[in-house]
């Protein structure tokens, strides 16, 4: 399957500095978004959701920068990071200093950077309105599915036809429950230990930070199933 990461680069793409490719993604994007006349236009050239699922509801399921941003900030404490073009320049130019590459973060968050890029990376939502999930729980999964259910941030974004059971199923999102039950009590917590609904968010703990990085790895192993 096209890697759309490589085709938006072209000859930026680099093939084994994966973490590098995403910072050229957004300063490629960040410089290109006085061409379009409202945001939606710019995500439909520019997005890699939309590049991947030609839509406006599309969006990541792991999002890189939330990760990065905590590995900078774990590795040099004094560090801030903001996602504008600033930083990201910042981040390119420093980069061996901010992360350096005999440190497992950095390694285990290469390998993610490479899967990220991948269409299994990319799902559609219920609604574009679920997309505050990247404010309010940096994308992860876990706390985003926890809110989908009654009661919960997201729940009114599905009906009786329209279940979450429904959407997991279409989004092949499956291995995110156990024992294939689609319900609160059996969604796999993000780290082993904790609520299903606890985000990582603000973290900077490297155990932590670590451990979401590990489970991001092995949701897109499990789910590149599904497109190869």
């Amino acid at each position: 399957m096209e890697n759309k990461m490589k085709t938006y680069l072209g000859e930026k793409y680099n093939e084994d500095n994966h973490i590098l490719n995403w910072l050229w993604y957004w300063d490629e994007g960040k410089d290109t978004s006085n061409q379009y006349s409202n945001r939606d236009e710019w995500r439909m050239a520019n997005d890699l959701d939309c590049l991947y699922l030609d839509n406006l509801k599309a969006d990541t399921i792991i999002s890189i920068f939330q990760i990065l941003k905590r590995v900078i900030m774990c590795i040099n404490p004094k560090q801030k990071i903001k996602k504008d073009s600033e930083s990201i320049k910042m981040i390119i130019d420093s980069f061996e200093q901010l992360l350096p590459t005999n440190d497992l973060l950095v390694q285990q968050l290469q390998m993610l950077a490479n899967k990220a890029e991948m269409r299994s990376n990319f799902m559609l939502l219920p609604d574009s309105g679920m997309q505050v999930r990247g404010i309010a729980y940096a994308d992860e999964m876990a706390p985003t599915l926890y809110q989908c259910f009654d009661g919960g941030s997201y729940s009114k974004y599905f009906t009786e036809e329209y279940t979450v059971e429904k959407w997991v199923k279409q989004e092949k999102l499956e291995m995110l429950f156990e024992d294939n039950v689609f319900d609160r009590e059996h969604i796999k917590p993000t780290i082993n230990g904790y609520a299903p609904k606890q985000s990582f968010k603000n973290t900077r703990k490297r155990d932590l930070i670590l451990g979401v990085i590990n489970y991001s790895n092995t949701l897109l192993d499990e789910r590149a199933k599904y497109f190869e």
